[in-house]
């Protein structure tokens, strides 16, 4: 299935699904703090355009802790933690312009993010959550030598801010329908090319320039009280410019290295439950 279909299909049933919700309302989950666990399963691609990409299937664990009414009441303050993995097939060529294919190479990232946000049209049938914060993306990238000629371990870190919205609109029956949207301003970047390709200690290339977006839907079931269910299909993107020159001499001639403009794509669904705390 093309990704455009599958996008336009997700939209049709979600359209659907909102025109079923219009006019009817639920109550929200009620608790000042809520915790949320889940697990996801995404498709996975990174690529240097040009050079190489990386492509596989993964699956990931999530968890929130929000703490609503916090300063002020109809606001939230959330930190979500991220983590996903599993190993993935490297497509690229050697120095010598050989093409190379190596699979089951070790990748996985971490993610952080504390978000402050307020709730507006609290307990109607639609309400908007807007919100922004601070997060941090950490990349480990494992294609040593042993895999490969030339093969080197990687890391990623990113600092960027999330700037973003909820509409939640509530449904019959005890359900609701949630879209989101996020703009991911990318603040800065620090790409570490291993020692089986440099040295000892590696290389490190800072990255100033990019950004990120990222849109899911959410589909609610109020199970009680006391708890929620969330399924969610989600894309995720990001696309890095090229790093600042790192020059060196070799044999009495300028020569530098980079690391070139890359994007990362994902897209899946999380499957996540909210207790109620307290």
């Amino acid at each position: 299935m093309g990704k455009k279909y599958s996008t336009t299909l997700f939209l049709m049933i979600f359209v659907s699904l909102y025109s079923f919700c219009q006019g009817i309302q639920i109550e929200s989950l009620n608790g000042r703090l809520t915790t949320s666990l889940g697990m996801e399963f995404s498709n996975y691609l990174y690529k240097e355009p040009g050079f190489m990409q990386e492509t596989g299937t993964r699956h990931g664990f999530f968890t929130e802790f929000r703490l609503n009414d916090f300063i002020y009441s109809d606001s939230f303050l959330a930190l979500q933690l991220l983590y996903v993995g599993r190993s993935i097939d490297y497509d690229g060529a050697t120095v010598s312009g050989d093409l190379l294919r190596i699979t089951d190479v070790e990748d996985y990232y971490l993610e952080g993010r504390l978000l402050r946000g307020t709730v507006f049209l609290k307990g109607g049938s639609v309400e908007l959550h807007p919100y922004f914060g601070i997060g941090y993306r950490y990349l480990y990238d494992d294609l040593g030598s042993t895999r490969g000629p030339g093969g080197y371990e990687r890391l990623q870190r990113y600092i960027y801010s999330p700037i973003g919205i909820d509409v939640i609109h509530d449904c019959a029956n005890d359900f609701a329908l949630s879209l989101n949207a996020e703009y991911d301003l990318f603040l800065w970047g620090l790409n570490t090319s291993g020692k089986n390709l440099f040295g000892d200690v590696g290389e490190n290339f800072h990255q100033y320039g990019g950004y990120g977006f990222r849109f899911s839907g959410k589909i609610i079931y109020k199970n009680n009280r006391q708890s929620t269910i969330y399924l969610e299909p989600f894309f995720r993107y990001w696309d890095i410019t090229t790093s600042e020159k790192i020059y060196s001499f070799v044999e009495d001639k300028e020569s530098y290295t980079y690391e070139p403009n890359n994007f990362t794509r994902e897209y899946g669904i999380q499957l996540k439950l909210a207790l109620v705390m307290f």
